[in-house]
């Protein structure tokens, strides 16, 4: 078995921190879309779709409104 190099134990270590990092991403997130679960509020939605976009650091180059309206358009409340 061959010996880890410095610089690979240095990104493992760097993987599992966000992996952390991430997980407490999850749990914001799970929190939050508990505790505003419609998709038919405007104003839940677009907070949830800016939630996602600023902890995930998806940068979305999209109008949000676009997004808000798909998402409500989709009807998933029923689902609920």
């Amino acid at each position: 078995m061959k010996t880890p190099k410095k610089e690979n134990i240095s990104a493992a270590n760097q993987i599992h921190d966000m992996m952390l990092t991430w997980d407490r991403v999850d749990k914001i997130l799970y929190s939050e879309f508990e505790s505003f679960p419609r998709n038919s509020d405007p104003k839940e939605v677009a907070y949830k779709v800016t939630l996602v976009d600023r902890l995930y650091t998806c940068n979305l180059k999209v109008d949000f409104r676009l997004v808000v309206n798909h998402i409500i358009s989709l009807n998933s409340d029923s689902a609920l």
